[in-house]
């Protein structure tokens, strides 16, 4: 009898006990700079330079090679000791809410490095994000100083993407974050 009170006590604490358990990990893939890519050595370092002048690098033109030279970007930036999160933004037919998923990235990227809250809200596919996602997005984001790289910024048009991007240029302008876009 107390074995059988004993189980359905455990029976009855266990949902709670598994809903007071962090969200899993994310995996690294989310957020880490594809691998290194050989040539672009002249384009790289005029990149390179305006991060460090002015916390910004504009990639543009056609989106395949603009989207190498993030890359490529991501990579020399990382092999320098630099933290990278990276971003590829999907066409629209792959990815129908890019803004979340760009969120997803930095959620995933701050989870890495201990602050799991955003990625507890906002790791499930179906999140829905609110206001007060990009507060503390924006609140938790400072002083990282990571090196953000965001390619195929071009499919990045609803409206999560742009408050996402906002609170991106708001870290850069605040030297907070230094922000790569390639599109």
């Amino acid at each position: 009898r107390a074995k059988r009170e004993a189980l359905e006590r455990l029976t009855t604490l266990l949902p709670a006990a598994i809903d007071a358990l962090p969200p899993p990990a994310p995996p690294a893939q989310l957020y880490s700079p594809p691998p290194a890519i050989a040539g672009y050595e002249t384009e790289l370092e005029l990149y390179i330079s305006a991060l460090r002048r002015d916390g910004l690098a504009l990639i543009w033109g056609d989106a395949e090679d603009a989207l190498t030279l993030a890359s490529a970007l991501a990579a020399q930036l990382q092999s320098r000791g630099q933290k990278v999160i990276w971003h590829a933004a999907a066409a629209p037919d792959v990815e129908p809410r890019p803004g979340l998923r760009l969120l997803q990235t930095l959620a995933a990227a701050l989870a890495a490095e201990g602050d799991h809250a955003l990625w507890g809200d906002l790791s499930d596919a179906d999140a829905v994000p609110l206001v007060w996602h990009l507060d503390l997005l924006a609140n938790t984001i400072v002083g990282r100083r990571w090196a953000v790289v965001i390619a195929n910024t071009h499919y990045l048009t609803d409206g999560d993407a742009v408050q996402a991007l906002d609170v991106l240029t708001t870290a850069r302008e605040q030297r907070d974050i230094r922000l790569a876009l390639a599109g």
